[in-house]
């Protein structure tokens, strides 16, 4: 397993990389119903490779709270409609 210093500074990278991309992936308006499909897809595939390093890594304890919330963030700027969408719960207020 890699020196803790590594592997915390190696999760921040991959982190802010994964955030950088999901962030331009939803900073435009969607075109059409099939862009927000895609979208979504790319996304989650994103979310999935991060979480899957993380794991591999063993860096689970070391990840950067304040990303998690970015990245919940991200998510929660579907609209209501795009949540129903892809069967995803609603927005607690």
């Amino acid at each position: 397993m890699l020196h803790p210093h590594i592997l915390q500074k190696n999760m921040v990278e991959i982190t802010n990389t994964t955030r950088e991309l999901l962030t331009g992936l939803f900073s435009e308006e969607a075109e059409d119903e099939e862009d927000v499909e895609t979208r979504f897809r790319q996304g989650r595939g994103m979310l999935m490779l991060w979480s899957e390093l993380c794991f591999d890594m063993g860096a689970t304890q070391l990840i950067n709270i304040d990303a998690q919330t970015e990245l919940e963030a991200l998510l929660k700027q579907f609209t209501d409609a795009d949540r129903a969408r892809f069967n995803m719960p609603p927005l607690e207020t």
